[in-house]
């Protein structure tokens, strides 16, 4: 099958590792591989009867499979007490709804027939906590089974998690490691086992908190939980703010907390919120600062605005607070993405445009500070160079993911591409190759969105429109890549700065000719190079996309191209270091002493970088300097008159 899909060029540059300096920092999978987790429930008790009110004994082994490579001391044989876990992911049961708004229809999924998540306690025989380390993870006895049902792609939610890691705004962000479940002896397909959010050193480090202290100040974990999600019986055990902002306990437990302490994190709440609607709410010692760690939130509310996460606004629903004693809030850690990143069909969170937690009952306050929306937006253009990387990030795990069989065997136990999971947005991709396409291109368009409209002024969004490149989204790859009429979508306008246009729009450029339209909507039917640019009714301009092509063979280069060239195999020159800290060494003996034009693209398609070895100078050896780049993933292109070559490169320090 052709894959004429510009977007994801990059990945025919990838290399299994994308950064060889550490092993686990930028792989959202584990180079030891995919384990297996087989798990024998006790007194003959079959999968359907596992609930999530009722522990459930059981015996579980960890285990290296065919391709993975764990030591011993990382595996696992022995009891565990299991249960159901998870809201819309358990989707099978609704229990009776107490808010005010429409409950989303979750349908009634057969349990057997699904893919649900579960908590897992490690215990010994006589029921004790058995702490154990877990396939490279810290140890710990409480574990999570996470499912990946609804998003067919498998990497959402490791994806979030890994960029939490790598956002220093969070102490703490979730692990999580592949596995492969069996469940009394039956396949049940791929599993992420994960921490789940706990006090601990290696996990939410926070002063332990009895009903015996004195200094009740902390620590606390709480959750935004809505009402319906709660057991009526525990209600009590919950409160909500002076905002109508609901949380529940995950520490001290819901069974243990105690009024006091309920009452105290509440009245620290409600005194968060009266600073933060007061009218001097501004003021660094006696505004909202005095109360919450600005990091943190800040690092909180872009990752969950890139993800357009549905749950986030107004902390609905797996939203985390912790406090220790005697400091301030801290938003996070994170959790629960499956169906954000575009994999939802309601609330417009599948569109990727607008902003959405600038209109929850915290941050729209939040961001009438100027100083906090300055820090914001700088925050957000110092992270562009990790969300760049996604891109690249996801085709590594794809590929790791493909090959290690795991992905046949889990769609051939559960054949659900193409088939609408709830909340999955249509048209549905009908491969997994189609998923992680629509993954891709989702998250490229939300993030030039994103960059174009944290503009402080107009005049700013403008400049960042003039150096920003759209993303040509590709609603049916299957029947692009088969060459017949295919639906793109285009990011729309809508900003709340750029107000000098709601909506871009849009000029189509194929066969050198411009085609102007209105509609973000688009058929591309027409074989050759397609490309789109935004346009703004001052008539500014985006930079071009990367072009799609429709009816031709892949075309493996990195900018433009207006004459037939020649491809040089890669094979023929060798770089050094890679990963590089200043210096690059090319050494090619067969380069001879043509001329080379060398340049580096960052992975959005942007020139970072050209340099010229002129026939004078030349050898086969020839040093650039990165020095002046930022840290990330960077695509150099070498050409000469016989033709051009590509491979990757990684800049860390």
């Amino acid at each position: 099958m052709k894959n004429n899909l510009f977007i994801l060029l990059f990945t025919f540059f990838l290399t299994t590792n994308i950064c060889a300096s550490d092993e686990n920092e930028n792989l959202l999978f584990s180079p030891k591989g995919i384990a297996e987790v087989h798990i024998t429930l006790s007194n003959d008790l079959t999968l359907n009867q596992i609930t999530r009110e009722e522990d459930v004994t059981a015996q579980m082994e960890i285990k290296n499979s065919e391709n993975s490579s764990y030591d011993a001391s990382q595996l696992y044989k022995g009891e565990i007490i299991i249960k159901g876990r998870g809201n819309s992911t358990w989707a099978g049961e609704v229990r009776p709804w107490y808010g005010n708004s429409k409950k989303p229809d979750i349908p009634i999924i057969e349990p057997f027939k699904h893919k649900r998540s579960y908590s897992v306690d490690l215990v010994t025989e006589s029921g004790n906590d058995n702490e154990s380390t877990l396939l490279d993870m810290p140890k710990h006895h409480k574990w999570a089974l996470v499912t990946f049902f609804s998003d067919k792609s498998l990497m959402r939610i490791p994806l979030a998690y890994h960029l939490g890691r790598m956002m220093n705004g969070f102490n703490y962000s979730p692990l999580i490691r592949y596995v492969e479940l069996y469940v009394n002896g039956e396949y049940r397909g791929l599993y992420g086992l994960c921490e789940k959010i706990e006090r601990d050193k290696n996990r939410v480090d926070i002063k332990k908190l009895t009903a015996d202290d004195s200094d009740i100040s902390g620590g606390y974990i709480i959750e935004g939980t809505p009402l319906d999600r709660i057991d009526p019986a525990l209600r009590d055990k919950s409160f909500a703010t002076n905002r109508d902002v609901r949380f529940t306990f995950t520490y001290p437990k819901t069974k243990n907390v105690t009024n006091q302490q309920i009452n105290w994190i509440k009245n620290y709440l409600n005194q968060f919120e009266t600073a933060l609607h007061g009218s001097n709410y501004r003021d660094s010692q006696n505004g909202y600062l005095k109360y919450i760690d600005e990091k943190s939130f800040i690092d909180w509310y872009i990752i969950q605005e890139l993800a357009k996460n549905i749950d986030a606004k107004d902390l609905y629903g797996s939203a985390y607070i912790y406090k220790d004693r005697n400091e301030k809030m801290f938003l996070g850690p994170i959790w629960d993405f499956d169906i954000a990143f575009g994999n939802i069909d309601y609330q417009e969170c599948y569109n990727e445009d607008e902003f959405r937690l600038r209109k929850s009952k915290w941050f729209s306050r939040l961001f009438q500070d100027t100083n906090f929306a300055q820090k914001v937006r700088d925050r957000y253009d110092e992270l562009m160079p990790l969300f760049n990387q996604i891109p690249a990030i996801i085709e590594a795990n794809h590929k790791f993911l493909e090959e290690s069989g795991c992905v046949e065997r889990n769609f051939d136990k559960f054949p659900i591409l193409g088939t609408y999971i709830w909340p999955n947005y249509r048209p549905l991709p009908t491969s997994h190759q189609g998923e992680v396409q629509r993954l891709i291109e989702w998250i490229e368009s939300r993030k030039t969105w994103l960059y174009i409209n944290m503009g402080a002024t107009e005049a700013d969004c403008i400049e960042r429109l003039k150096n920003s490149r759209p993303t040509i989204r590709i609603m049916e790859p299957e029947i692009f890549n088969n060459q017949n009429a295919s639906k793109v979508r285009i990011m729309r306008g809508m900003g709340t700065i750029y107000m000098n246009s709601r909506n871009f729009a849009y000029i189509w450029t194929h066969n050198e000719e411009e085609t102007r339209v209105n509609s973000y909507e688009y058929t591309i039917n027409k074989e050759g190079k397609h490309y789109v640019q935004l346009v703004d009714n001052k008539g500014n301009r985006s930079l071009p996309s990367l072009p799609v092509a429709w009816g031709e063979e892949p075309i493996y280069y990195l900018e433009e191209e207006t004459n037939s060239i020649g491809k040089i195999d890669k094979n023929t020159f060798s770089l050094f270091p890679n990963p590089v800290t200043n210096n690059l060494t090319i050494h090619s003996s067969k380069f001879g002493n043509s001329e080379l034009n060398i340049k580096l693209f960052n992975v959005n398609g942007l020139l970072s970088k050209e340099v010229t070895r002129t026939k004078e100078n030349a050898s086969d050896y020839f040093e650039m300097d990165v020095s002046d780049l930022q840290n990330g993933i960077y695509f150099l292109q070498i050409r000469n008159n016989s033709g051009i070559t590509n491979n990757k490169i990684i800049i860390s320090r």
